[in-house]
């Protein structure tokens, strides 16, 4: 009696992490110290946290829309190895 041939098939899932692009994880934080003497600096100074929250915002959409991206389904392929 000849031994019985099965053929099966496996699947090994692999796991892949992902992370949004480097540029939406930029820091938020002022990186120079600014020097406010006169109220015109104030205002300035006032201008340039609101340029920086402003920006931060953005990287907070676009990240959310990335990762709205990823759970649909979209871009979710690793890169060709």
């Amino acid at each position: 009696m000849q031994p019985k041939v099965e053929t099966r098939t496996v699947t090994v899932t692999e796991v892949v992490y992902l992370s949004p692009p480097a540029d939406l994880l930029r820091s938020c934080l002022p990186t120079t110290a600014f020097k406010v003497a006169t109220n015109a600096d104030g205002i300035d100074y006032s201008n340039w946290l609101e340029s920086l929250l402003q920006r931060c915002n953005s990287q907070i959409n676009l990240i959310e829309q990335w990762a709205s991206g990823i759970s649909e389904g979209q871009n979710n392929e690793p890169p060709d190895k």
